[in-house]
């Protein structure tokens, strides 16, 4: 149930805890802040102090806010400062995106302190400032806003009410008017155990409370933010290029590495197959040569078989001519004889070891044939 500290008493709005003891009840004199209906001063020893109305009265919550409201235009009026803080805009500069007229508000973030930050943007300094007057402005006796007016300044507060009043709604900015908000949603238990003057003190030193909703200062500088935001961008997209450049290039020279290796592979399997493919050959020519060789040799028992014959023929022969270099040599000095149209003819072993050695395999072939 709320618990209404606020009352107007001699059209002066004051707190439960101004109400002397002895004056509960009706005889406290007061009326309610929104509705003028007479207020009943409850100041047990159980229940929070409050006021209520002796009658139907009207929305407690209503009548709540109203004093809420006219406790802080009473300050204002009464002379006492009110802190307009700093304003920070804090920005985030991507690479890959730009921040424009159509997106700014949900890439910038507005903050009261200090940042160490290069991406910030100082536009208004924290002040105190004595406004000449001020009133509050209502819609069907609901207060909506308080219009502070100094020499250099015309400002919007609204409050935020302690979180035990129940949904209240988000306060925000108010029409195009530069609006401070006096946030006391944490405040519920000190506003109903204050006295007024109390509640102004706290108004006055605790700085924490002033926030702003909206300042047309911060638009000014949107047009800066979205050119150091196209000038990051620019940069950025700038150095992405030369890198994907760079990339291709590397990838372009690695495929040539890797294409330049293939072909030495190639290349070199080419050769390993070029020389065993020439070992091949070599060994066919050797197994060739060697067959030719076996070929034109005689095997011994034929030679000493051909001697016999030659020497029962020939008693007296003891030489035969050679095929190659036409000598007559001892028959223990051929490796090959016959006889060729009845004569007897062969290879010496010299000659047949110049053939061998100078693999002279023309020569083979035309003994052979």
């Amino acid at each position: 149930m709320l618990r209404n500290p606020f009352a107007l008493r001699n059209d002066q709005i004051i707190m439960i805890e101004d109400v002397p003891g002895n004056e509960r009840g009706l005889e406290c004199n007061c009326i309610c802040p929104a509705c003028k209906e007479p207020f009943i001063a409850r100041m047990g020893e159980k229940n929070v102090h409050h006021f209520a109305h002796s009658g139907k009265g009207c929305d407690e919550l209503n009548a709540y806010m109203m004093g809420l409201y006219m406790i802080l235009n009473d300050y204002i009026n009464g002379g006492n400062p009110v802190l307009l803080p700093e304003i920070n805009i804090i920005y985030e500069l991507s690479p890959n995106s730009l921040i424009t007229e159509f997106n700014i508000e949900d890439k910038i973030r507005i903050n009261s302190a200090f940042r160490d930050n290069k991406n910030v943007i100082k536009c208004f300094d924290k002040q105190f400032v004595v406004f000449e007057h001020s009133e509050i402005i209502s819609n069907d006796s609901r207060p909506e806003v308080i219009m502070a007016f100094a020499t250099d300044y015309k400002i919007a507060i609204r409050i935020t009410p302690p979180d035990t009043t129940c949904a209240y709604g988000k306060v925000s900015r108010y029409k195009d008017y530069p609006t401070l908000q006096i946030d006391l949603s944490k405040d519920g238990e000190r506003i109903q155990n204050y006295k007024k003057k109390m509640l102004f003190e706290y108004i006055k030193i605790n700085q924490n409370i002033y926030k702003w909703l909206y300042n047309p200062v911060v638009e000014q500088k949107y047009p800066l933010i979205i050119q150091k935001s196209k000038e990051y961008y620019d940069k950025c997209q700038k150095q992405i290029r030369l890198e994907q450049e760079k990339n291709k290039c590397e990838a372009e020279k690695i495929a040539q590495l890797e294409k330049e290796r293939r072909e030495k592979l190639e290349h070199e399997k080419t050769e390993q197959n070029a020389i065993i493919n020439k070992a091949k050959e070599e060994k066919n020519n050797r197994q060739k040569k060697e067959f030719r060789i076996q070929r034109l040799k005689t095997p011994e028992k034929i030679v000493n078989y051909w001697i016999n014959v030659i020497r029962t023929r020939i008693p007296d022969r003891e030489e035969v001519g050679c095929m190659v270099c036409g000598k007559d040599k001892l028959l223990e000095e051929f490796v090959s004889v016959g006889t060729v149209n009845d004569v007897v003819a062969g290879i010496c072993i010299d000659c047949y070891e110049e053939i061998e050695e100078n693999n002279l395999s023309n020569l083979w072939d035309d003994l052979y044939d």
